[in-house]
């Protein structure tokens, strides 16, 4: 899915609609059952971090760690964090709340990688 968000053939109407129907679902999600703030800061920090480590292993030769290794890590992380909001939030709409951190965590990919891609105003 990030190949495909991060590649030519995805237009911006197509990111546009993404981000936007993201958003619906973060706040239908969220009528029923609010992520705390702490919750949502770190998920908008991991999709942002996630932007970042994938652009530095992408453009460097010397990197630390290869694509799949990234991916790995990536899934692991994201795993292992919504299985900490499972076992440590006392609600019955947990799945709802797994889904506005996962909303959240895309809203933090979606910002770095508009913004670092965006066309340049000015050509001072």
């Amino acid at each position: 899915m990030l190949n495909f968000w991060y590649s030519n053939r995805c237009s911006r109407e197509i990111k546009f609609a993404v981000v936007v129907s993201t958003c619906v679902v973060i706040y239908l999600c969220s009528i029923k059952v609010k992520l705390a703030a702490p919750y949502v800061i770190i998920s908008v920090l991991m999709g942002m971090a996630a932007h970042y480590i994938r652009s530095y292993v992408y453009q460097s030769k010397k990197a630390l760690l290869s694509m799949g290794q990234f991916k790995s890590l990536f899934l692991l992380t994201l795993v292992i964090y919504q299985t900490y909001l499972i076992f440590h939030l006392d609600s019955p709409y947990r799945v709802l709340l797994m889904l506005q951190n996962l909303g959240f965590v895309c809203i933090g990919i979606f910002i770095c990688s508009i913004y670092t891609h965006r066309a340049k105003r000015h050509s001072f």
